[in-house]
Order: structure tokens, then sequence, then C-alpha cells
């Protein structure tokens, strides 16, 4: 997304989760941090309790989150963040 474009809160909560260390082995991560983090924030704000809740909640959202980070696997409830 152009950055001219995206609201100065929205884009502070994207730097800070852009930051983070991600302390998994690169060659076996799929699902890129941020995508994971922007997902779980987004779904527990929207009451999401669970995690079978936050992954449908990012499969029926898809294109929202998408809105933000590119999610080329998608979200899908059967294994978390997973292709669609």
């Amino acid at each position: 997304m152009d950055p001219a474009f995206v609201k100065p809160r929205t884009r502070s909560l994207l730097q800070h989760l852009s930051v983070l260390k991600d302390p998994r082995q690169p060659c076996k991560v799929m699902y890129p941090l941020p995508e994971v983090l922007l997902l779980v924030v987004c779904a527990t704000m929207a009451g999401c309790d669970d995690y079978d809740e936050i992954a449908a909640w990012g499969e029926a959202r898809l294109a929202f989150l998408r809105r933000f980070r590119p999610y080329h696997w998608g979200c899908r409830a059967r294994t978390g963040c997973a292709s669609s």
C-alpha cells in the first residue's frame, strides 16, 4: 500500500510491527511476523478469543488485511495463515 494513503495511526502500528525481530529460522518462515501480528491484533480487537476464531476472521477479511500487507499465502482457518 502506498504510504501516502495510510493513516498516521495505522502507519505507526505497521511500523512497530515491522521492526520486531523474528526469532524463527528464515528458511522455515512461510508467514511473515508482521502479517501474523497484524492479523492477531485486528481479530482480537474484533472480539476473537482463540486461534480458530482469529484464523476464521482473517480468512473472511483477507481483502481488508491485504490493504496493509501482502498476505501472499492468505489465511485459512484449518492451518492459521495459509494459502487460500
